[in-house]
């Protein structure tokens, strides 16, 4: 969901990576969704680019039993991932974006 490229510079990687930081580690529901639209915002700003689908469906396992879990890790890994400073999505070794186990 949020692999971004590095297209802004430094301080605003750091305003996505606060904002990043606050949608992880909400506590309900409600709060990921005002985070969500913060970050959204400004990823539109920076030209940052984000998959609605996979948010969406994210958004429906965030309130299933032990799926929050599974979404912030994937969150994270996708953030994190080396290919967060080259703009490329990671794919798994079938050629699909990589995700984490549904």
């Amino acid at each position: 969901m949020l692999c971004t490229r590095n297209a802004a510079a430094g301080r605003s990687q750091d305003a996505v990576r606060r904002r990043f930081e606050a949608l992880g580690t909400a506590t309900d529901f409600a709060e990921v969704v005002h985070h969500a639209r913060g970050l959204i915002g400004q990823l539109r700003t920076f030209g940052i680019p984000l998959d609605y689908g996979r948010l969406a469906e994210d958004f429906v396992w965030l309130q299933r039993p032990q799926g929050a879990d599974r979404v912030r890790l994937a969150w994270g890994r996708d953030f994190y991932s080396e290919d967060h400073e080259s703009g490329e999505t990671p794919v798994d070794d079938t050629g699909k974006e990589a995700r984490g186990s549904e």
